[in-house]
């Protein structure tokens, strides 16, 4: 810890986007950087991932990457993701997501940062990357021998944490094959973090390498709501949870999938989803706790996470698989370590700033007041001068707190003036030293919305084929139209091992084009997830969940508008597909007789399999394998015999318009029956 003769701390200042920031807010960055000061540190962590933006580009100037990285995956010493340069407005680069949000500048441009440096090594690429590449690229990090021939430079800080947010399941390598990699570099005093992974519904309960090796830091994923988030890997590996997001939801009100704000390209910033996104947030945390203990080493910050003295405990009382030991608190964190410096009692602490608990507070429909307390940590003076919000409309307080205005304050909301609505809000607490700790609050007016019943949803589920490379060329491996009321429940039965995608989509305009602008529809993994495709490898899969929203097209932000305030709109969130130009490749089944058939899709056994294109002339068609459940109605196909059961009236009269007006054929209108 700094003495009392220090340079004075410059107090954190909140950048242009620091309001959709969520995850910052969410582990109490601006407390921190008011204790310690958010100018950037000689402190390092090497980020193993693919690559960073190019060097004149804008991400790479507003945020803190020191030269000296190293390319593993090309063998050179360029480790430039050649994602970073796309123009491709659909592209991101993974790694320079990761490492800007550690390494972003708190220069009042953009976002905001941890005020850490970060030394890109690249070690993926398009295929994925080896465990050989990754393990020299640990061990250049670490100052170790590697085949290089050198190591990373030290000369703007030695590298103090690894952060790998990567990785691959541990049930198809059987093993840790870090182990003497990971004892090496911890020997040399840094500390690895690596993301749990995105397989929870794939895979409940799995575990993926490097993750779950002895001696890293394995991190989970939680979302606005500060639950886990749906696809985060649970297991008895994980240590801590930090936010990394949830594209399918916007639980916060501000206008934007709930995912975690960074770079993506050179030139633009854009919400990702993973735990590839909270495990940097836990990076560069702990390098931050390097520099206020610069004696802290690996073992030391494991004791400090058991003891829970970096986190808030969630979900059952003590460590448990889906939080480990609760959920990153870098304010608390840096209480923690500064305490101990100072023999455990924080009026010896020298450096005096305030912080606010809890970071966030839900008042839902419902509740009309919430608590918020503020408190003073070290010896100096300091007093809460007023408070405010960034909308005061329908906000009171009452308080119960000493002279200088630390202790409880009840903040009550009055929605009758509100309109209807999810909103989200700051409370600023106004310190006589200029700084201003805040606890984000959310809450509804209104009453809850109930579910729409959207009717007919195509289901498709895609085959990414041998490539590995999700494209417009996927083949469909089977799909259908199913009436989703609210929610619906679906399964595929006898899927090949292979890897594969769904997309759920209405199509309101009835082209066979699912997934346009205006069409409610998501995938599977989500249209933000880093994950495209899931892998089937011989074992049931379940638990999956697929939230439907509006497509709209939503505004990503770009560097050279930010430098007016101005937001740019670059993107819708899905790839649209046209069906037209698709055919099933799942086998076809004659259902012309009243026999009971084994479910595909469907919800216990009220779903068969139904097939109306077995003649030649109908190939053209593209679903030619489509599932309905039954009790709707029925079609009859003139000439052929063939049945269509529709799954609602309407669905009907657009299949029996389709049919006439492209293959001039009659359709009779039949009653169906449920089959028991």
């Amino acid at each position: 810890m700094d003495d009392g003769e220090s340079d004075p701390i410059t107090p954190f200042s909140s950048d242009s986007l620091y309001k959709y920031q969520w995850n910052m807010n969410a582990i109490g960055l601006e407390a921190a950087l008011n204790a310690v000061g958010q100018d950037t540190r000689d402190i390092v962590v090497a980020v193993l991932d693919t690559g960073s933006p190019s060097t004149t580009s804008t991400a790479w100037a507003r945020s803190d990457f020191i030269a000296g990285g190293a390319d593993f995956y090309d063998l050179d010493f360029d480790p430039t993701d050649p994602d970073a340069l796309s123009d491709d407005e659909k592209v991101s680069s993974h790694g320079t997501h990761v490492a800007t949000t550690i390494a972003a500048k708190n220069d009042g441009l953009d976002i905001n940062g941890f005020g850490i440096k970060v030394l890109p090594i690249r070690v993926l690429g398009p295929d994925g990357g080896s465990t050989y590449d990754i393990i020299q690229g640990m061990l250049y990090s670490a100052g170790l021998p590697n085949d290089t021939g050198t190591v990373a430079p030290t000369s703007e800080g030695q590298v103090k944490v690894i952060n790998m947010s990567l990785g691959i399941e541990a049930y198809k390598v059987g093993y840790c094959a870090y182990t003497n990699a990971i004892n090496d570099v911890i020997s040399q005093g840094v500390t690895i973090v690596a993301a749990s992974g995105n397989e929870a519904q794939e895979n409940p309960g799995g575990a993926s390498y490097p993750a779950a090796c002895d001696n890293i830091i394995s991190v989970g994923s939680i979302d606005t709501t500060g639950l886990r988030a749906p696809y985060s890997t649970y297991n008895n590996s994980v240590d801590i949870a930090a936010p990394g997001g949830n594209m399918g939801i916007d639980e916060n009100g501000d206008g934007y999938p709930d995912g975690v704000l960074a770079y993506v390209r050179d030139e633009t910033v854009n919400f990702l989803q993973g735990t590839s996104m909270a495990s940097p947030t836990v990076a560069g945390a702990l390098a931050l706790l390097h520099d206020v203990d610069k004696g802290l080493n690996p073992a030391e910050i494991d004791a400090y996470i058991r003891d829970g003295k970096f986190t808030d405990d969630i979900g059952p009382s003590g460590r448990d698989d889906e939080y480990g030991y609760g959920s990153l608190n870098l304010s608390k964190a840096v209480q923690s370590i500064l305490e101990t410096e100072t023999g455990g009692n924080s009026d010896n602490i020298t450096t005096t700033y305030a912080t606010t608990s809890p970071l966030s507070l839900n008042y839902g429909f419902d509740t009309n007041s919430l608590d918020i307390k503020i408190e003073k940590i070290g010896n100096g003076s300091l007093s809460v001068e007023s408070l405010s919000a960034d909308n005061a409309t329908g906000l009171s307080y009452t308080s119960n707190v000493d002279d200088d205005g630390f202790g409880t304050y009840s903040i009550n909301i009055d929605r009758t003036s509100m309109p209807a609505g999810n909103f989200q809000n700051t409370i600023y607490f106004n310190m006589s030293d200029g700084t201003k700790p805040s606890t984000k609050i959310s809450y509804s007016v209104g009453s809850e919305r109930e579910r729409a019943n959207l009717g007919g949803v195509q289901v498709v589920v895609f085959d990414v084929g041998s490539d590995g490379v999700v494209d417009v060329n996927d083949a469909i491996y089977t799909g259908g139209i199913l009436d989703l009321d609210g929610t619906l429940s679906f399964r595929v039965n006898n899927v090949e091992t292979g890897n594969y995608y769904i997309y759920v989509s209405t199509d309101i305009d009835r082209n066979n084009i699912i997934c346009e602008a205006g069409e409610i529809c998501e995938a599977y993994p989500i249209f933000a997830d880093t994950d495209q495709y899931f892998s089937v490898t011989g074992k049931d899969i379940d638990g999956g969940e697929i939230n439907v929203k509006a497509q709209v097209y939503y505004s990503s932000f770009s560097a050279s508008a930010l430098s007016n305030g101005q937001k740019q709109f670059e993107k819708p969130g899905p790839r649209k597909i046209d069906l037209n130009n698709k055919n099933f490749t799942a086998s076809i089944i004659d259902t012309s007789n009243d026999e009971p058939l084994p479910p595909l899709i469907g919800d216990d056994d009220k779903f068969v399999k139904s097939e109306f294109l077995l003649s030649s002339e109908f190939k053209e068609y593209s679903s030619s394998n489509i599932l309905y459940p039954l009790d709707r109605v029925t079609l009859l196909i003139e000439d052929t015999g063939q049945r269509v059961i529709a799954s609602s009236p309407q669905e009907a009269k657009a299949i029996k318009s389709y049919i006439n007006r492209v293959f001039n054929l009659e359709v009779e209108e039949r009653t169906s029956k449920v089959l028991d």
